[in-house]
């Protein structure tokens, strides 16, 4: 039914700060494997080879932001990515990917940037009391709140979210997986941490073969 609209899809960096369970304060080693082995449902070996894989594309995050990260690409953004897949598979109508990665500041920067927290800048209603608990107040929020809110009014008159301030934003496709990056400077990527969404990908495939 809904294979000639439109798609706009996307994930926050930190998806998983979101929740309660997610660490915000400083994690060890032990306390890595075992939260990345309980989130994936992955063996020791399984769990430290995603920690390898992540530090590798995530050099300078560390232990609690490595979880964060790995927690988020399972629950969310390996997911996106397949949906855009099948979504461009169709050939009906264009799909569109982003990434927000705008950091929150409050708690001194420990939630990254948690699911939702794109929101106020879609809707450019920053100065929401309840919007400015989470994006803050500093001057810096508004050129990204007017890329954002132009994108997605753009893209809900015509169906396209390309805006003035953006670099040209082509749809995704697995020949050419563009994402939007939303950031203080906006960047279009191709397959950011490729290396990442497939091993996501693979271990989700893998654990439906096997009915977990």
């Amino acid at each position: 039914m809904s294979a000639s609209v439109p798609l706009l899809t996307g994930s926050t960096l930190t998806e998983s700060t979101f929740m309660l369970a997610t660490p915000r304060d400083p994690i060890d080693e032990r306390e890595l494997h075992d939260l990345v082995k309980t989130n994936l449902h992955a063996g020791d070996g399984d769990a430290e080879r995603f920690i390898t894989l992540y530090r590798r594309g995530f050099p300078s995050a560390d232990n609690t932001r490595l979880y964060q990260l790995i927690s988020t690409d399972n629950w969310l953004t390996a997911n996106i990515a397949l949906l855009a897949e099948r979504k461009a598979a169709l050939g009906a109508a264009p799909v569109y990917v982003y990434h927000f990665e705008k950091t929150t500041p409050i708690e001194g920067g420990r939630l990254g940037a948690p699911h939702t927290l794109e929101i106020p800048y879609v809707f450019d209603n920053l100065d929401v009391p309840t919007a400015a608990i989470v994006t803050g107040t500093g001057a810096d929020r508004y050129a990204l709140a007017q890329r954002m809110s132009s994108a997605w009014t753009n893209f809900a008159r015509t169906g396209n979210p390309n805006a003035a301030g953006l670099p040209t934003w082509p749809s995704y496709s697995p020949q050419h997986r563009a994402v939007m990056i939303f950031n203080d400077q906006c960047t279009l990527q191709v397959d950011p941490h490729r290396e990442q969404r497939v091993a996501m990908t693979q271990w989700h495939e893998q654990q439906a073969q096997r009915g977990a």
